[in-house]
């Protein structure tokens, strides 16, 4: 934190990565220390490595675990709700829900973990649901592959269109073919506007 902080107060240009010497892995600490000894410097919170107190078999309190499982973006896919637009949208992590609402993945996290029940912000439903399995995937996968059609049902013009597999729905109306999938999958119109069915 302490460099953190330097770099944002002085600025990137102030700074410089600067190859002292290539050692060996066996050789690394040593040498660490010699250089430590030698220049002296001044944002080294330790004066000699491998001094740091070891978290070797430190156990995390089970509310930090679940913090932990919170912040996987592998976890589960994050559902949002724009209460003002009635638009849904699906992101893969709590990091890019987070961004695409100008906040925190933190801020998130601590709203899944309080079981928060008011909207976020004061606009927005937050959901988590769970990823799909491996099994689903090579489901998914093996539908790519053998050109599964795809109907698309536009919910304001009431116009269904078929289109030959996932790629092309997803090609046609210029969006990602994982977003098609995940709509898809999960049985919820993209933008309130989209509904995807196999055909």
């Amino acid at each position: 934190m302490l460099i953190c902080r330097a770099l944002i107060k002085y600025g990137y240009s102030n700074f410089r990565l600067e190859v002292l010497e290539y050692c060996t892995t066996d050789e690394r600490f040593a040498r660490e220390n010699h250089y430590i000894k030698v220049c002296l410097p001044e944002y080294n919170i330790v004066q000699e490595s491998l001094t740091m107190p070891s978290r070797s078999g430190y156990i995390h309190k089970d509310s930090t675990i679940s913090k932990f499982s919170l912040s996987q973006p592998s976890r589960k896919l994050v559902s949002v709700t724009d209460l003002e637009t009635g638009t849904e949208s699906i992101f893969d992590s709590i990091a890019l829900a987070g961004k695409s609402l100008g906040v925190y993945g933190s801020q998130i996290s601590n709203y899944f973990l309080r079981k928060g029940t008011n909207p976020f912000k004061g606009r927005y439903i937050l959901k988590q649901i769970d990823k799909p399995t491996i099994e689903e995937r090579v489901e998914e996968i093996e539908s790519w592959r053998t050109g599964v059609e795809i109907e698309v049902l536009n919910l304001k013009s009431n116009v269904t269109t078929v289109y030959p597999s996932i790629r092309d729905t997803a090609r046609v109306l210029g969006i990602v073919h994982s977003t098609v999938q995940k709509h898809f999958k999960l049985d919820v119109p993209y933008q309130n506007t989209y509904v995807f069915k196999k055909k």
